[in-house]
């Protein structure tokens, strides 16, 4: 299996998870929204369908894809924070974007292997720390 049909499964599978929780959101029978979470499956979809069309090479189209999956990330961080009570300060957003975007420019200068593990370890950062979050304190 490719690059491609991994990104491509990934895409359309963040999609199909997004669209079920809009419609866990708009139920009316009773509605249940989690704040953050399907934009941050949306993001995380367009950023995967976006590396699907651009995996080979380091173009504008591949930093933005890493961008908008990072993002994603970070607002499943957020997600998780929500459901175990905490809240998330109206400052963060700006400044996780900017050390989102400063962090995805820096791979530009770098070449092909580690430009990859970069991202990946920057991923694996934002994967990991949600597990901290959820063994960190639990409520009972």
């Amino acid at each position: 299996m490719d690059l491609g049909t991994v990104m491509l499964m990934l895409a359309v599978g963040s999609f199909l998870f997004g669209l079920l929780l809009s419609i866990f959101k708009f139920n009316n029978n009773r509605p249940e929204e989690i704040p953050y979470w399907i934009a941050a499956k949306i993001l995380q979809a367009v950023g995967s369908l976006l590396l699907y069309y651009e995996a080979d090479s380091v173009a504008l189209l591949t930093i933005l894809a890493d961008i908008l999956i990072l993002a994603g990330c970070a607002y499943e961080i957020w997600a998780v924070r929500i459901l175990m009570g905490h809240s998330v300060k109206p400052g963060s957003h700006i400044s996780t974007a900017v050390a989102i975007i400063l962090a995805s420019l820096v791979s530009i200068f770098m070449e092909y292997p580690f430009r990859n593990g970069y991202i990946f370890l920057l991923q694996s950062i934002l994967y990991f720390l949600p597990g901290l979050f959820l063994l960190g304190k639990s409520y009972g």
